[in-house]
């Protein structure tokens, strides 16, 4: 019989499948393989779980005995799980809502550790639920099992949805060419049990559980004697739920249980000039909801809520409103700025029925004075306070960094929190995440744009020698490297700076990683950045325009301040409105731009050296008098329309919103209605 494929668990095993997209780059040397493009909403769209029936192992039923304690034989619990945090459906009625990424990684609200991945795997009320026979399967992180000469033990639990079946525990290790395991008998009981495995752990391994038909999973623990025991996680932030019993002076706020929680603390508010204004501030239940009354008419209110275990405090959930879904969300209309001066201006704009919060994205538009090496960045994270490299803190898989950096759009993929330094771990290249750190994007107009330089302070942590920092310049529009080159130098364990010297380019981003050849798979290893210093050589009367600050509003105006406005600068703002929908959040078109001094940034047509850019109702027309490329992207940097070699005219139907037009050297900012 032929197992099901590890999933294409590790891409450089004898498998020969490896982790491969369309829309990424092998480094130079052979190693590393990344992702060129900033990711936008999740994770890039790897091929990396397949039921491919590929790894060939004799399959037998397996010897257990009772479940133990790993203290019965001196183990530690090299992993856990105990799938508390899969707490909607029941074992009668699964819930069948997606908590997998796109790749087939579990949603880290979900899950204790990072790396758990799957296929057709959903909530049962504390327990894991597969729902298919054929193509379903639960898979653990890669795991170090190389102690006590690779013996292990897996225990846990487990049972069939009905009838009588088979249950799998089969595993792979790196550089093996075929897996090892068994199966055994399963019915409708719950059965505990305790797996040994003699001699088949290496450094990275990973197990698959799986059924014949569907089956249940619970309290996984991997032990091993002298393995590394998995600290536990802090408390989780609860997850707020959507308000209930909504009335004009009151409401039910809501929120899911937390494992390990003895109480929880609930913050009630409403914002003036976009300070919170608190009803209730820490106020302590036991339960997992509370009723307010007696609210003021026409207000509206919001809430937040935090675990407690009686020790830690747990980070504070997402911010919910009172307030009724919507189906649609009318575009903010931008008015002019006020109280302008040096020092900040105040954004405004019409409430919009229904809204709950507002962006609003600040541009700037610098014409450079003199010509010379100029400063784009120059980024020390000291807004960092928390974690250190001992034990640093984990971020999402994928988000932006916003409130460490002086300026906004940051993004990292895998990254982490030590006091003053952004850190990278490859805890999820397993799955084609590899660690990233990506700057924001930089755009100007210059004829012959000047050369790139990058000045980077980092160390690394727990690598192996000859470990390599990689940075490269991506083309914002493609996500290809600019010059098709990677740039590498060997990180040392002591804080240095590392220069790199760069292609020129109009329109770019900086992609910064490393690549450890002995922790391909990020069990240990890890980079710490220091500080991010970005230089370009640019020519007088240059302008360069960036995103200046990107914010959030609960009223509808917002004073953004600009101490360090330099002499020419202009700002530019727009703004979006947000509001609950039913199936999720609802999200208007964009406002106009509107110039700080006063008048609207985007007029219906834009004519320059042979480029004619008009906006209509739902699309935009480029016409050029030379053949030239065009390219429309949204203020995020993702592409949304492209054509190569266009003479004459070009039309691209879009969707309302703000976009960036880029034909030849032009590059114009454009609403569509």
């Amino acid at each position: 019989m032929r197992i099901r494929n590890i999933k294409n668990m590790l891409p450089a095993m004898a498998l020969g499948l490896l982790l491969v997209s369309p829309d990424v780059c092998a480094a130079p040397d052979g190693g590393r393989v990344w992702t060129a493009k900033r990711p936008t909403s999740r994770l890039p769209r790897l091929n990396t779980i397949s039921k491919e029936r590929v790894a060939q192992i004799r399959v037998t039923p397996m010897a257990t005995t009772r479940a133990m304690a790993p203290e019965a034989d001196n183990m530690e619990v090299v992993l856990g799980e105990d799938f508390s945090k899969f707490t909607a459906g029941s074992e009668e009625n699964p819930d069948m809502t997606n908590i997998l990424t796109s790749e087939g990684v579990i949603m880290q609200d979900y899950i204790s550790t990072y790396g758990w991945s799957g296929i057709n795997i959903y909530q049962a009320g504390g327990c894991c639920f597969l729902a298919d026979g054929v193509e379903a399967l639960l898979m653990t992180p890669v795991i170090d099992l190389s102690a006590d000469n690779g013996n292990f033990v897996v225990n846990f639990s487990y049972r069939s949805k009905s009838g009588d079946t088979k249950v799998y525990v089969v595993g792979q290790t790196e550089g093996a060419s075929q897996g090892f395991g068994g199966y055994l008998p399963c019915t409708e009981e719950w059965k505990s049990v305790s797996v040994s495995f003699e001699g088949n752990g290496a450094a990275k391994t990973a197990l698959q559980f799986f059924g014949d038909a569907p089956v249940f999973i619970d309290d996984i623990e991997v032990c091993q004697t002298g393995g590394s025991v998995v600290e536990p996680e802090p408390i989780s932030a609860p997850v707020a739920l959507s308000a209930s019993d909504i009335t004009s002076t009151g409401f039910t706020a809501n929120w899911e249980p937390v494992q390990g929680a003895s109480a929880y603390l609930l913050d009630v508010f409403y914002f003036v000039d976009n300070q919170p204004q608190y009803v209730e501030k820490d106020f302590e239940t036991t339960e997992t909801s509370k009723t307010l009354t007696g609210l003021e008419p026409g207000r509206l209110y919001y809430y937040s809520v935090q675990a407690t275990d009686g020790t830690d405090v747990s980070a504070e959930s997402a911010i919910i409103s009172a307030k009724e879904p919507v189906e649609s969300l009318e575009a903010p209309v931008a008015a002019a700025a006020t109280e302008v001066s040096n020092d900040g201006f105040r954004a405004n704009w019409s409430a919009v029925e229904g809204a709950t919060y507002y962006e609003v994205v600040t541009l700037s538009d610098y014409k450079i004075p003199e010509s010379g090496t100029f400063v784009l960045d120059d980024e020390t994270f000291d807004k960092v306070t928390t974690g250190t490299v001992s034990s640093p803190v984990y971020n999402d898989v994928q988000c932006n960094l916003n409130k460490y950096t002086n300026y906004p759009d940051w993004y990292g993929t895998t990254t982490l929190l030590a006091e003053g330094m952004i850190g990278l771990k490859n805890y999820y290249a397993l799955m084609g995440a590899y660690s990233m750190l990506y700057s924001p994007i930089y755009q100007n107009d210059a004829a012959n744009p000047g050369a790139v330089k990058v000045r980077i302070a980092a160390k690394m942590v727990d690598c192996t020698a000859g470990t390599k920092l990689g940075v490269a310049l991506v083309d914002p529009i493609t996500g290809e490297v600019i010059g098709d080159k990677w740039n590498f130098v060997e990180l040392s364990e002591d804080m240095k700076d590392y220069d790199f010297d760069l292609p020129a380019s109009n329109s770019f981003y900086l992609a910064v990683g490393f690549d450890d050849s002995n922790d391909t798979y990020g069990t240990t290893g890890m980079v710490f950045i220091d500080a991010v210093k970005i230089t370009q050589e640019m020519a007088a009367g240059t302008t360069l325009t960036r995103i200046y600050k990107d914010d959030i509003a609960y009223n509808n105006s917002l004073y953004v301040d600009t101490p360090d406005k330099r002499e020419g600068e202009k700002y530019s703002y727009y703004v979006v409105a947000a509001g609950n929908g039913s199936e999720g959040e609802v999200v208007s078109d964009a406002s106009e731009f509107i110039d700080v001094d006063g008048s609207a940034s985007v007029s219906g047509v834009v004519t320059a050296q042979g480029v004619d850019i008009s906006v209509g109702r739902g699309e935009v027309k480029v016409t050029t008098d030379t053949q030239l490329d065009v390219n429309v992207f949204d203020m995020s940097g993702r592409t949304v329309a492209r054509v190569a070699a266009v003479k004459g005219t070009a039309a691209f139907a879009l969707a309302p919103g703000a976009y960036i037009v880029k034909c030849g050297s032009e590059v114009r900012k454009i609403i569509v209605r």
